[in-house]
């Protein structure tokens, strides 16, 4: 299925995106670039006073395969996307040949992250699941801060030094299931406790040998629902405004790597005003992990190799896997699980289907990899015009990308709120 750009609304996120188009809008007849900073005030570590900094505003969708973070490049307008897979190995001593980038975070010990990890021998599986349980473990908490500086580096910022920092205002991309209007859950709320401001000193050592210090420090966590961001992306504009549309209800079908999740928001015309948005959302099932781990027992029982989950994972989405120190084509059994499990899957999305009250968007790594199957089903039941798949160049950093925004227009709230109260008569 070719996806062409006029199913991609102009001007939005996801258009911006896809063109890799600077990010220039114009309000009231005047041009404006988008910032990749926002003025924010926080409080010091002490309580005692609240500093004033332009923060970097970051989008992280912690996802359970694959970290996806989204940032303004340093030197001009452009989204900068990254997805780096959720793979951790300690370092090994490199002899001869080439030197894969090393990490450390604080006190931890020297780790790869990423494909690096991919490739070394002391693979080790990081928590997948929930966020209290991810955040509580160290090595995840290594990992998620080298991956921010990995993004923030590959989008051409410099290494702080050792006493420079840089404050992040951070979007933070999280199961749906764990926000409401009531707030987060607890047990969610002092998770992120762990990681909110305090100063991160990470080393990366690049593949010259060169180590290069980065201080962070993420001075706001403006947690969002992950599958709603997707939505994000394709409805709102740059300069935040809403696309015209006459859909009343937007469904997006989330296809993760660890779950299945679909977000219903409700456009709520109103004549006049700026329309509003309800989203409800639901944990249909797994996603592509249980692809993934049926893989992992193939190539166990046919080849005699174990590979950690990660790996299975990676191979289910490249055709590949690394058997007896090559790099094997494993598509003939991907294609083979894909017909043997997605029908489970697309049991447990038919009802969304067939309902004619939605609009439905595709997205998530899970639906490239689903993609030919998931459109010769859907398109016997309903009308291209009906549906979207998110491109695959951007379908698994969506969330992301619709944080990015999303955080931006929340900073912009908290700032606006700040000033009130600072002028407020006492």
């Amino acid at each position: 299925m070719n996806i062409t750009a006029s199913t991609i609304p102009a001007g939005t996120w996801l258009s911006a995106a896809c063109t890799q188009t600077p990010l220039i809008f114009v309000k009231d007849g005047q041009e404006y670039c988008l910032p990749n900073t926002v003025p924010y005030r926080y409080r010091d570590e002490e309580g005692m006073g609240f500093i004033d900094t332009q923060a970097i505003v970051f989008s992280a969708d912690n996802g359970n395969d694959a970290f996806k973070g989204t940032v303004l490049d340093a030197r001009e307008p452009l989204l900068r996307s990254q997805r780096i897979v959720t793979a951790y190995a300690p370092s090994r001593t490199i002899r001869a040949g080439d030197r894969p980038t090393t990490w450390r975070v604080n006190s931890s010990e020297e780790f790869l992250i990423g494909e690096d990890a991919l490739l070394s021998e002391s693979i080790e599986d990081l928590p997948i699941g929930l966020t209290e349980e991810r955040l509580r473990d160290d090595r995840y908490r290594s990992y998620l801060y080298a991956a921010i500086v990995e993004t923030l580096s590959q989008a051409r910022y410099a290494p702080s030094g050792p006493h420079g920092e840089y404050p992040l205002y951070v979007g933070f991309g999280m199961p749906n299931e764990e926000i409401s209007l009531q707030g987060l859950k607890p047990l969610v709320a002092a998770a992120l406790q762990t990681i909110f401001n305090r100063r991160i000193t990470v080393l990366r050592t690049d593949s010259e040998g060169e180590t290069c210090t980065w201080n962070i420090r993420l001075i706001e966590v403006n947690p969002f629902p992950q599958s709603l961001c997707s939505f994000f992306a394709w409805y709102y504009r740059i300069d935040g405004s809403a696309i015209e549309t006459d859909i009343l209800r937007y469904v997006s079908l989330d296809f993760g790597g660890g779950h299945l999740h679909r977000a219903d928001i409700d456009i709520i015309h109103r004549p006049g005003k700026r329309p509003g948005i309800r989203m409800t959302a639901s944990l249909l099932g797994p996603g592509t992990i249980s692809m993934a781990t049926a893989l992992r027992e193939a190539i166990r029982s046919e080849c005699g190799v174990a590979l950690e989950l990660v790996e299975a994972r990676q191979a289910l989405l490249s055709g590949y896997a690394p058997i007896n120190g090559r790099r094997t084509s494993v598509k003939d059994v991907v294609e083979g699980i894909i017909k043997e499990r997605a029908q489970n899957i697309f049991t447990t999305i038919l009802p969304t289907i067939q309902q004619g009250k939605n609009y439905i968007g595709f997205t998530g790594g899970g639906s490239v990899l689903l993609q030919r199957n998931l459109y010769a089903m859907v398109s016997q039941k309903r009308e291209t015009s009906d549906f979207f798949f998110a491109p695959a160049e951007v379908a698994s950093t969506l969330n992301s990308i619709g944080g990015l925004g999303a955080a931006f227009a929340a900073a912009q709230l908290a700032r606006e709120r700040m000033t009130h109260a600072a002028t407020r008569p006492r």
